[in-house]
């Protein structure tokens, strides 16, 4: 996710690229430029990155204030947008499903 390289003076948090309006439009040209530089699939944006940082919050296995604090989004209900289902998501969740199961003595797999 891109960020500013200073925090922000209120919160003193690092906040994302945006004009005080939320204007994303500088960003997502110079997102576009670097993207272009490193010589990156071409059909790759702003949004793209937006969408794969937020996933990978979501295999680390963060809570969604977790998530929502590093990404600041205001609401969870926006999470599964941005959020995608991935193979590694589904392996976690079986794995502590399993534990919890077998966890007093039921063993049933």
């Amino acid at each position: 996710m891109f960020y500013r390289d200073w925090p922000d003076a209120k919160t003193g948090a690092p906040i994302p690229w945006a004009t005080t309006k939320g204007d994303l439009t500088y960003v997502r040209q110079w997102t576009k430029k670097a993207v272009v530089a490193a010589e990156l699939a071409a059909d790759l944006s702003f949004t793209s990155f937006r969408h794969g940082g937020l996933t990978e919050l979501g295999d680390s296995e963060l809570t969604d204030s977790e998530i929502r604090a590093i990404s600041r989004q205001q609401s969870s209900k926006v999470l599964p947008r941005y959020i995608k289902r991935t193979e590694k998501q589904t392996i976690k969740g079986t794995k502590k499903r399993r534990a919890t199961r077998t966890k007093e003595g039921r063993l049933s797999e």
